[in-house]
């Protein structure tokens, strides 16, 4: 009886095997279902950090569209005729528009730092020098760079800058850069931004550039030293802590034209929650499913045994399309297992085919990419870097070279390709441009040069190279020898008809020296009409002045002589006649060239500011002065004394023309005067030039009298107001200094008078080369032009210019001619018109031109300077204006410029 009960007692009971078997049918589904949760979370936090690099990746690309604006706004820039020709006014005004589209300030400097421009600070302004880090980087490889981010000089602001050099290919001559501040990357990286997604972008120093939340804390800040060791590569992912000590999950991608990193973090309690959730719910089903079946072990057990063993049939083709679930079982446990093993069998297989078609698509997308290269003209092939080995190629390359090039292993076996630059010399294997992108980082390269191909030919291909996005590089190979040879052809062609031309010039320039020797004797003329005019005003001033001084000493001695001693009176008018002697003789001097000088180094700018106290008192309340003082202003070596005697001179010549009061305009720049203007201008010395022009608003000049005013004893003032010196001092030191004076002036409307001095090149400054070769521009394409000149003599040089250009060129001599001409002639593309005209001034010539013609192209010219007829409301600014005088190049770049603006 004892041994029967021990074995009772070692025996299962029936609620332990009825709950044992629960435990084993029941927990094989549990598992399932815990697997596939499992499987989920993974495949839910892959999900996240796929996101995240995606985030990053696409802001990224945000802030490479954001910088390549900014930079193809400062290529533009750098192309600036206006910065070319070096006036920096106008390119400051140029510059500032640009700023208000851009919202980023602009900048110019000399390349040792100086600052020229800046949009920040109004023109004129104090500039200091400014060094960026980047400067030195930017001058010795010509390309354009973005800067880390740095603290503002002005703004005491976290920037960050893109400075170019201006020209790029060459020794700089400004350094350019637009700058603006880190809260416009934070704006950009806060542009759609997911909700619960947080922005961080550093610079190449490991610092932070931008952040979405909480920017101004972290800007120019290190960032996490744990996190820079995990960016590795151009992207990817990883789990960290952020600044708080918080988990995250973070994606990161590289900026590809700053080369900056941008991590998109998403909290991981974000993440987990979730899954925490449904692990508890799992937890908690798994119970209930256990309790409800200890409950019911004993009514279930054939109704659970049965669907169970269906499962475990159907078990090894879930996923395979081919397992049958349609299984019914009153235990509700049971059934949704059931569906749940089903929902997950369709699930794999739905995946398992979108799989295959996936493949298939790839598959088919090769073999497409793969004809159109085999098909395409030119020869490609494609690099693996860093090694530069070959590792691909289609067959127009054996077509083009005459052998494969597939066999080289790196870039050391470029050597084997035998190719000769244009001027003779081999191409070394750093100079084909699939090394330099390869070795080098060149964001693309080119060359032509002479091959040689296998079978010994030589032709002419050019090598294009670029790096590929997802890694390796590209080159393509052109045949260009048929027309590099049909190019050689024409050059030969040109060459001989260039002698026949420079023939046809030898004759016209010997019949020109024919006319010269004639105009010369006329001259000689008019030469020696002067010289009896000056000898005569000479002879009447002095006689004038040698009479009061004779009176004078003759009456105190006969006074003397008879004892009296009031004789104060005669000894004065005798001192003042003779000091007015001295005075005329200084003047002739002056006219003669022959007044003894002390020049120095000057800076026309300082010597005009420290004028304008005294310009002020000797022109009185009625006038209005300003002065417009370019920036960089040239130094020029001359007699101050004598040029601010000049300058006060002009200034009192424009108060008197002024009797009602008007305004006169003081303005500085930087010239330059090609042999064009001096031939057109004899006695002037081709070369670069301080100009100071001094412009009135008074009656003006006619033309008779702009012609003379420059001789002595000529004056259009009244009796005792004038000697007729005056101008003829002014033109006689600036002869006698080598430079030179020009009038430009309009009845009624004004005068400017230009004063053209030497640029001085001190210790360290060597005068730059004469460049005499002219900008070549397009010739004209038949397009009609009307001229509206009121001078005849200026309107024929204009239309025999134009139509030498290849233009048709119809002319008015005034405003009222030119809009019959207009309403006559529909096919006239452009007006071409002075400003300063009598009855119709340009202005409104113009105005009524478009009012009638809205796609009217128009072209301002004036002699004024630009400053003085702006500020006198004649101009306003942004239209196109040429200033006389203009040489051919310059009309016609100016001309092409704007008929080919659409």
């Amino acid at each position: 009886m004892s041994d029967r009960a021990g074995q009772a007692r070692r025996r299962i009971s029936t609620q332990a095997f009825l709950a044992a078997l629960v435990l084993v049918l029941v927990g094989p589904g549990l598992v399932f279902t815990g697997l596939l949760l499992t499987r989920y979370a993974d495949a839910k936090r892959e999900s996240y950090a796929q996101e995240a690099r995606n985030i990053a990746r696409q802001t990224a690309n945000a802030i490479d569209r954001d910088l390549t604006g900014l930079l193809n706004t400062l290529q533009a820039i750098s192309t600036s005729s206006l910065l070319i020709q070096g006036d920096i006014p106008a390119f400051y005004n140029q510059v500032s528009t640009v700023r208000s589209f851009i919202n980023a300030d602009i900048g110019l400097r000399l390349p040792d730092g100086q600052m020229l421009v800046n949009t920040r600070l109004p023109l004129g302004a104090g500039l200091s020098r400014s060094v960026l880090p980047i400067d030195q980087r930017v001058i010795d490889t010509g390309l354009p760079v973005v800067s880390d981010s740095f603290v503002g000089s002005l703004s005491k602001r976290p920037l960050f800058a893109i400075v170019m050099a201006v020209p790029p290919n060459a020794m700089p001559s400004y350094l350019l850069h637009v700058s603006a501040p880190t809260e416009r990357i934070a704006a950009t990286v806060r542009q759609g931004l997911p909700r619960g997604w947080v922005i961080g972008v550093g610079d190449n120093a490991g610092n932070y550039i931008a952040r979405s939340d909480r920017h101004e804390e972290f800007s120019g800040k290190p960032g996490l030293p744990a996190f820079l060791r995990q960016m590795v590569g151009p992207e990817g992912s990883f789990v960290g802590e952020n600044p708080f000590g918080a988990p995250i999950l973070v994606g990161y991608a590289r900026s590809a034209v700053a080369g900056w990193t941008v991590a998109a973090s998403i909290s991981q309690d974000v993440i987990e929650q979730p899954l925490r959730r449904d692990l508890f719910l799992l937890v908690v089903f798994g119970a209930g499913v256990l309790a409800l079946s200890a409950l019911l072990a004993y009514w279930l057990w054939g109704a659970i045994a049965r669907p169970l063993r269906a499962l475990a049939a159907a078990g090894p083709a879930i996923g395979t399309g081919g397992a049958s679930l349609e299984i019914t079982s009153p235990v509700r446990e049971v059934a949704e297992l059931a569906d749940v093993i089903r929902a997950a069998s369709d699930d794999l297989v739905e995946r398992s085919l979108q799989r295959d078609r996936h493949e298939a698509e790839l598959r088919a997308s090769e073999a497409r990419l793969r004809a159109i290269i085999d098909t395409v003209p030119v020869g490609i092939l494609i690099a693996e870097t860093p090694s530069g080995r070959l590792i691909e190629g289609n067959r127009q390359v054996e077509e083009i070279t005459g052998h494969p090039n597939l066999a080289s292993a790196g870039v050391e076996d470029y050597g084997e390709w035998h190719a000769i630059h244009p001027d003779g010399r081999p191409v070394a294997v750093e100079e084909f441009p699939l090394s330099r992108v390869v070795r080098d980082g060149l964001p693309r390269a080119e060359m032509e040069c002479l091959y040689r191909r296998g079978d010994g030919r030589e032709i002419w291909i050019r090598l294009i190279a670029a790096p590929i996005a997802t890694g390796g590089a590209v080159v393509t190979i052109l045949d260009t020898d048929k027309a590099k040879r049909a190019e050689q052809e024409l050059e030969w062609r040109v060459a001989e008809r260039t002698r026949e031309l420079g023939e046809a010039n030898r004759a016209l320039v010997a019949e020109m020296t024919r006319r010269e020797a004639a105009e010369s004797q006329l001259r000689q003329v008019q030469k020696m009409e002067a010289i009896g005019q000056l000898t005569g005003g000479i002879a009447h001033d002095f006689n004038n002045m040698l009479a009061v001084i004779i009176g004078g000493l003759d009456l105190t001695r006969r006074r003397l002589g008879r004892g009296d001693t009031d004789v104060a009176k005669f000894v004065d008018a005798a001192m003042d006649g003779a000091r007015r002697a001295a005075v005329l003789t200084g003047r002739l001097l002056a006219f003669s060239r022959q007044q003894p000088l002390a020049p120095e180094a000057t800076d026309a700018n300082r010597l005009v500011g420290g004028m304008s106290e005294l310009l002020h008192r000797s022109i009185g309340e009625a006038i209005r002065m300003e002065t417009v003082l370019a920036a960089g202003l040239w130094r020029i070596h001359v007699d101050v004394a004598q040029l601010e005697n000049v300058l006060l001179n002009l200034a009192v010549n424009a108060r008197d023309a002024m009797p009602d009061g008007g305004r006169l305009t003081i303005e500085t720049a930087n010239c330059l005067l090609d042999e064009d203007y001096a031939r057109a201008h004899p006695g002037v010395v081709p070369g670069q030039y301080v100009m100071i022009a001094v412009t009135d608003t008074g009656v003006g000049m006619s033309e008779d009298v702009a012609a003379r005013a420059f001789e002595p004893f000529f004056t259009t003032k009244p009796v005792g107001q004038g000697t007729g010196l005056g101008l003829s001092q002014v033109y006689g030191f600036i002869r006698q200094t080598g430079g030179h004076v020009k009038i430009y002036a309009e009845p009624g409307h004004g005068t400017t008078i230009k004063v053209y001095l030497p640029r001085f090149y001190g210790a360290g400054e060597a005068a730059p080369a004469a460049d005499t070769a002219a900008v070549a521009a397009g010739p004209g394409a038949g397009e009609v032009i009307l001229v509206v000149e009121d001078d005849e003599r200026v309107r024929q040089v204009s239309v025999a210019t134009l139509t030498d250009l290849g233009y048709t060129v119809l002319s008015a001599p005034g405003g009222a001619d030119g809009l019959r001409l207009l309403d006559s002639r529909p096919d006239i593309a452009l007006l071409f018109t002075d400003i300063v005209m009598p009855d119709m001034n340009g202005r409104r010539l113009a105005d009524e031109a478009l009012r009638r013609r809205p796609d009217l192209k128009v072209l301002y010219t004036t002699g004024f300077t630009r400053n003085a007829v702006v500020h006198n409301g004649v101009l306003d600014p942004g239209v196109s204006f040429l200033p006389k005088p203009f040489t051919v190049d310059q009309l016609a770049t100016r001309i092409r410029e704007l008929l080919d603006t659409r």
